[in-house]
């Protein structure tokens, strides 16, 4: 299978989307599985059974990770060679939907915390990109700059949102004090380093995207988005 196969099949696989209910359930449903287990159980027959296809959480989205997973035993040098990839090539699908099958598990098999940190990680990867377009020694093209803008803009409208899920735990009976702090202090960073490489790739943009007005409310829109997000997370910190 070639790489421009495997891009397709990928762009078909990425439209799936867990119910969050189901995922909810999921989480639980390991949960309980797990701890029910006991820690003289082997781990091994602890996942054999839970992801058996007899229960009732194989569902499609599941069958979509296990298709996944075919593809990267396919293809696996390619998705490894598209970790270092950028906005505007074709590799940089890959290094996305590998990004969200990890997001996806990691939403079934741990808090809300580690989803946070993970999701604070893409965000510092989206700034790294545009920084790299940035400082390419060719002149960098505007369509790969604005991919790159689109794709922070997204991300740190996730982190918006994933840390008003922190919010939320702060009064949860069995909150982690700490772990929700850590996480909160793990997306400033990240916003930090969006701001600081926002403002260097703003000086340095060619003529034509200087007078995009299109891309200037995206930039205007993003730093707003991390002074938002950034006022929440002083909030956690200071509770």
């Amino acid at each position: 299978m070639d790489e421009k196969e495997l891009i397709n099949r990928i762009r078909a696989l990425k439209k799936i989307q867990p119910d969050e209910a189901w995922v909810i359930s999921c989480r639980a449903q390991i949960t309980r599985r797990v701890e029910s287990a006991g820690e003289a159980t082997n781990w091994k027959s602890r996942i054999a059974e839970v992801f058996s296809f007899n229960q009732p959480l194989f569902q499609p989205a599941v069958i979509s990770l296990v298709a996944f997973v075919i593809l990267a035993g396919i293809g696996g040098l390619a998705i490894f060679n598209a970790q270092g990839s950028l906005p505007g090539e074709n590799a940089f699908l890959l290094k996305v939907f590998a990004e969200k099958a990890q997001w996806q598990y990691t939403a079934l098999v741990a808090d809300e915390t580690a989803q946070v940190k993970l999701g604070a990680e893409m965000t510092d990867r989206r700034a790294q990109e545009l920084a790299q377009i940035m400082d390419s020694s060719s002149a960098p093209q505007d369509d790969q700059v604005k991919q790159a803008v689109d794709q922070i803009q997204l991300q740190v409208a996730s982190a918006k949102e994933n840390v008003s899920k922190l919010k939320e735990q702060i009064g949860a009976q069995n909150r982690n004090p700490r772990k929700i702090a850590e996480a909160a202090m793990a997306v400033r960073d990240s916003n930090a380093k969006v701001k600081e490489i926002m403002a260097q790739a703003q000086s340095s943009l060619s003529e034509n995207l200087s007078e995009d007005k299109a891309l200037a409310s995206k930039i205007s829109d993003i730093s707003d988005i991390t002074s938002e997000t950034n006022d929440r997370v002083t909030e956690i910190i200071d509770s």
